[in-house]
């Protein structure tokens, strides 16, 4: 049922995938990449961890549709349904982030997080994970092992859908866990699974753990339709759904405070929501859709730790969500590989890297030869 039901959606894109077909930057090479990133000596992991480095959990949450409705002034929404977010907000860090997609596609926004690279650079594919090359690939989880820590992938949903046990398994990941795997109490809120139980085995993984967790999760429970509900409004209704996540982000964070672990969190939405109602939706009701404002494409992230971690090192300014897995290694103080240093510079320089939130930014050609080579080329730069 739920395979058919997505039947349509791979049809639609699957001309979309030819359109972006990338080919190789004329100016793929070696000696290219070694330019971009200097010291050939030190282009591999050569990351032996300072005496006195931490190593906290580190826990990514990538919230399904998670948007915040009060950047559009003329809504007047209310902040109750953000109330829980807000609290772990003032106590840690909010920033905003540009993710590359609005309403769907999803996996853009999770490919950006797990690999630190910019779909800008693969052409904006709908579905980057499908080109990469069919081989191990230097997503951050290998990363985080190479730093002696435990790497988990959390998504309650099924493990075909975008392919995910098959592709991601060649992301570093220890454990993958989907909708049938789950080893606490699954509840559901309408047809999906809901972000409490996805908070609940994070605990539950933390706590088993021996070593320190790195974690990335995708959730479900606020994916459309927004028809199920009280209201006749799906904005309304998917309101009443972000109240229910942020509920439980803060009952969530408040039992990692009893846990005797460092631990960072940093959680962000991965687009705004579709809404099924083509012609009175919230977007027509504000006259704006992706091509006509940035807001959609800017997104709130909420970071937190439990041991004083230096969220400083979080920016002002807004920057693209590629660059987070760099930041967050620059929270929690970790060491650091040629590459990167190499894209933590270029963050000082390029903040934004998206077609979508702003189609004027020209190609970046050590962006684009360094996406290829780490995803579909040879790798020289791991």
């Amino acid at each position: 049922m739920k395979n058919n039901s997505f039947l349509a959606f791979f049809m639609q894109t699957a001309s979309e995938n030819l359109a972006n077909r990338l080919e190789e930057p004329e100016n793929y090479s070696e000696q290219a990449i070694a330019g971009f990133l200097g010291d050939e000596s030190k282009n591999s992991y050569d990351v032996t961890p300072d005496a006195d480095f931490k190593k906290p959990n580190v826990i990514v949450v990538m919230s399904e549709a998670l948007a915040d409705f009060r950047a559009f002034d003329e809504l007047k929404i209310s902040d109750e349904y953000y109330s829980g977010l807000d609290k772990v907000a003032a106590e840690g860090h909010r920033g905003q982030v540009i993710v590359p997609t609005f309403a769907s596609f999803t996996v853009r926004t999770e490919f950006e997080l797990l690999f630190g690279l910019p779909v800008k650079s693969l052409n904006d594919p709908n579905m980057p994970q499908r080109m990469l090359a069919e081989r191990d690939q230097p997503a951050f989880a290998r990363y985080y092992k190479s730093l002696g820590y435990n790497t988990a992938y959390v998504h309650p949903f099924l493990s075909s859908f975008y392919s995910r046990k098959r592709i991601y398994g060649t992301f570093g990941f220890d454990q993958m866990i989907f909708e049938d795997d789950f080893t606490v109490p699954v509840e559901y809120r309408g047809s999906y699974i809901k972000d409490e139980t996805v908070f609940n085995q994070i605990e539950k993984l933390i706590k088993e753990s021996d070593e320190p967790l790195y974690l990335h999760t995708t959730t479900m429970q606020n994916h459309q339709p927004y028809t199920e509900g009280e209201s006749d409004d799906e904005l309304l209704n998917y309101l009443d759904n972000v109240k229910v996540t942020g509920d439980a982000f803060e009952a969530f964070i408040s039992d990692l405070k009893k846990i005797d672990e460092p631990t960072v969190v940093f959680m962000v939405g991965d687009h705004f929501p579709s809404f099924k109602n083509t012609e009175g939706n919230v977007y027509n009701r504000l006259g704006i859709n992706s091509s006509t404002c940035s807001k959609v494409f800017e997104q709130n992230y909420v970071a937190w730790s439990n041991y004083g971690a230096d969220l400083s090192a979080l920016p002002e300014e807004r920057v693209s969500t590629f660059y987070v897995p760099y930041l967050l290694l620059d929270v929690i103080g970790a060491p650091k590989d040629t590459f990167i240093e190499a894209m933590t510079e270029k963050m000082k320089t390029l903040p934004v890297y998206s077609t979508q939130y702003d189609s004027s930014i020209p190609g970046d050609s050590e962006l684009d030869v360094l996406t290829y080579d780490r995803v579909i080329g040879e790798n020289i730069s791991g």
